[in-house]
């Protein structure tokens, strides 16, 4: 799934995709997110398991920071040079960007 990622930014022409537009793919890093690490969850007064997929189970610091590190370099360099890059998550996941 990692991969779908950055391919798709890879094909995004350089600086945006039009003048004075936003870039509309917004390079969210849709999956993986990390968090498929056996623990659960409460969903609707349930319990469900966190557990995605293999696609979505850490790889440990180096490689998941690589891979947060190659789609922000991507959606960096498909920025307009006053582009804003915005970037959301959870405590589970949004301290590793910092590193980046």
């Amino acid at each position: 799934m990692a991969g779908i990622l950055v391919g798709a930014l890879r094909g995004v022409p350089a600086e945006g995709v039009a003048e004075n537009r936003r870039f509309e793919a917004r390079g969210r890093p849709s999956p993986p997110y990390f968090l498929s690490n056996g623990e659960i969850s409460v969903q609707s007064g349930k319990q469900v398991s966190v557990n995605k997929g293999d696609w979505d189970k850490s790889q440990g610091f180096e490689k998941d920071n690589e891979f947060n590190y190659q789609w922000l370099k991507l959606c960096r360099e498909k920025l307009k040079e006053n582009g804003t890059i915005w970037i959301s998550g959870t405590y589970h996941n949004i301290f590793p960007l910092l590193k980046c």
